[in-house]
C-alpha cells in the first residue's frame, strides 16, 4: 500500500530466482512452481500503470483514488473483505503521491 513498487519488483525476481523445491510465503501457496510473484506482479504493474494513466489524465488525488480500483479483479485474502476500501485508497493514493512527487524526492 505503500511500498516501493521496483523494489517489490527486484525482490520478486530474487524469490523467483532461488533454487528451491518449496517457498513459505507469508500469504497463499508454497508451491515453487506458484511461487507468489507469479501473482503478485501483474497486480502491481497494473495498479502503477493504472495511477500513471490517471495521473497523465490530470485526474486529482481524490478522483483517482475514488476511480482506480482493482477489488474484483485482485480481491483481499479471505476473511479481510472489510480492509478493501481502506486498501484500495491506500494504493491510489500513496503511488499517485510518489508518482507526483518532485523528481529529487519521489520513486517508486
Amino acid at each position: 500500500m505503500t511500498s516501493d513498487i521496483s523494489q517489490w519488483v527486484a525482490a520478486l525476481d530474487v524469490v523467483q530466482g532461488l533454487d528451491v523445491d518449496v517457498v513459505v510465503p507469508g500469504h497463499g501457496p508454497g508451491d515453487h512452481e506458484e511461487v507468489p510473484a507469479d501473482a503478485a506482479r501483474p497486480c502491481l504493474l497494473d495498479w502503477l500503470s493504472a495511477v500513471a494513466s490517471a495521473v497523465a489524465s490530470g485526474w486529482s488525488r481524490e478522483e483517482t483514488i475514488s476511480r482506480v480500483s482493482f477489488s474484483e479483479r485482485y480481491p483481499v485474502d479471505i476473511g479481510q473483505g472489510y480492509m478493501m476500501d481502506h486498501i484500495q485508497t491506500l494504493n491510489a493514493a500513496s503511488l499517485w503521491d510518489k508518482l507526483t512527487a518532485p523528481a529529487a524526492g519521489g520513486g517508486l
